[in-house]
């Protein structure tokens, strides 16, 4: 290994193995000391620590403005390499969001993209929620439900205005800046924030009827009473005003479960439920503070965060300046510790009722690909055309070993002319490939149908877009399943759950392209 000159200024660093795979990412506000700290240590019982080191050829480091940067930066990277030693969180689904669309008169969306700079407000546990959220506020805060360009195009007041729901900002019966108010009033309400909305509904109500607009001030009246009337008969289950996430860690068959519920004005949100991967000798304190600094990333810490156990005197809480402004602490009021236990059981209740076969297929796939982990969310793709006419591509999904349909993609090849199916391939993992890097969820696992030579053509654009995601393909002839990281096919029994599942797959790809194709084919001969 070479000899390095790390400064002592905080960044991230890489360890990586012989054969230049990153293993491992982390960040400190002093490199130095940190690289030097897991290099000198000689605990027998540092299990994770030892194995690493014999196993590191090289350590590559970037020095960044603060330990936050270097945060934001260590999570990116352990997104994009997936390092074997990294706790690395994976949500179930992309959880939704609302998104508060910048305008002249801004206007509530429902998201479940990558979050970018706009504002949010979320996540939330399932779409119906968001929805309902959506609606309530929309309807007891006077935000328009429409979607129009209120600058370019010339609309009428429509029924929402008539039943008194929207103060109709496209008649300009409102202006910019005291509607504006009201939708940041509705987020602060949502987010449990204390904040002035009843002052500010009747500053705009008295404006109104000074200006003899008496509509538009019967509208501030009948929101205020409304919204009054919904506090006062809502019952609070947490005997606390104060935002808090109250967080679990759930260990089981080799599984971790994080979860957590969110507690705004009182009410108790459904718990986000994340499960942990890449678990090598890690002790909880770590895993619960990998996970809550990946979750909080993307999320609003709140004030107090409660977490499943007892914390030590100088620990990793402590040193983290990620959480200094947030109180942590375990369960200790009789209501807290309930709600805990009630989350625990939660999380067991759905562990048992996961479906074991479909659990079967995905640890036989973990073992025999040697992932390490278990591939929840796998990406099929083939294509299909008729004497290189026609070309297609098709991506199908399987989350939990489940086929997603609304995650089905058909892809027109424009790159290749003739018949070339690693060409085309290579084409369809190219374009997935660069919305991955743009934020969209990553596969645990692709499959391409094929043979070698469709492989190392996935394998090739996967490696220049720099994505460590294994890759299998399975051939046609005696459905043989060939790894990416060793070119060699992989023995798994014909009919095991696991290979059942790959060629559900490879079947499911191949009718979608087939199916798009014929719809092409006949297009063009009809045009």
């Amino acid at each position: 290994m070479k000899k390095l000159k790390i400064p002592n200024l905080p960044g991230v660093y890489k360890f990586i193995s012989k054969d230049k795979k990153v293993i491992y990412i982390g960040k400190s506000k002093n490199l130095k000391k940190r690289i030097s700290n897991w290099l000198s240590s000689k605990k027998e019982e540092d299990k994770k620590g030892n194995l690493m080191k014999s196993l590191i050829k090289e350590i590559e480091f970037t020095v960044t403005n603060n330990e936050n940067s270097a945060l934001i930066l260590e999570s990116e990277e352990i997104k994009i390499y997936k390092p074997k030693f990294n706790v690395l969180l994976k949500d179930d689904k992309s959880y939704p969001y609302i998104k508060i669309v910048e305008d002249s008169y801004p206007y509530l969306k429902f998201s479940r993209a990558s979050r970018d700079n706009g504002e949010y407000i979320g996540p939330f546990s399932d779409s119906k929620s968001v929805k309902k959220t959506i609606s309530f506020l929309e309807k007891n805060f006077g935000i328009r439900p429409c979607r129009y360009d209120l600058e370019k195009q010339k609309i009428k007041s429509c029924i929402y205005y008539q039943m008194k729901q929207c103060p109709a900002p496209c008649e300009k019966k409102i202006d910019k800046n005291a509607y504006k108010n009201i939708v940041k009033s509705a987020i602060k309400f949502i987010n449990g924030e204390k904040n002035n909305i009843f002052e500010i509904l009747e500053l705009q109500m008295k404006k109104s009827s000074k200006l003899k607009n008496y509509e538009l001030a019967a509208q501030y009246r009948d929101k205020i009473i409304s919204l009054k009337s919904i506090i006062k008969s809502k019952k609070d289950t947490a005997k606390t005003n104060i935002n808090t996430d109250l967080v679990s860690l759930v260990s089981k068959d080799s599984e971790t479960i994080f979860s957590i519920t969110k507690i705004r004005n009182g009410k108790f949100f459904n718990p986000l439920i994340y499960k942990i991967k890449n678990l090598i000798f890690e002790n909880r304190e770590n895993v619960l503070l990998k996970a809550m600094e990946q979750h909080y990333l993307k999320n609003k810490i709140p004030k107090k965060i409660i977490i499943p156990f007892k914390r030590e005197k100088d620990d990793l809480f402590e040193q983290s300046t990620f959480f200094s402004k947030t109180k942590i602490r375990p369960p200790f009021f009789k209501w807290e510790k309930t709600k805990m236990n009630e989350s625990y059981k939660n999380i067991l209740i759905k562990k048992n009722n996961e479906n074991p076969v479909e659990k079967k297929a995905l640890k036989e796939l973990e073992k025999k690909l040697n992932l390490g982990y278990n591939p929840e969310r796998i990406e099929g793709f083939d294509i299909s055309n008729l004497m290189g006419e026609n070309a297609v591509g098709s991506q199908v999904c399987y989350k939990n070993g489940k086929y997603e349909k609304k995650l089905t993609r058909n892809y027109k090849i424009k790159s290749v002319k003739n018949i070339d199916d690693p060409k085309m391939i290579a084409e369809i993992i190219s374009r997935r490939c660069k919305k991955i890097i743009k934020g969209e969820i990553q596969p645990d696992l692709i499959l391409v149908d094929g043979g070698i030579t469709q492989l190392k053509a996935a394998k090739k654009i996967l490696e220049k877009c720099f994505l460590n995601i294994p890759v299998i393909s399975i051939a046609k002839k005696f459905e043989k399943i060939y790894s990416g990281e060793t070119l060699k096919e992989v023995k798994i029994k014909k009919n095991s759950p696991g290979h059942n599942l790959l060629i559900r797959i490879r079947n499911d790809a191949h009718r979608v392209a087939l199916s798009h194709h014929k719809k092409i084919r006949k297009k063009n001969i009809f045009n």
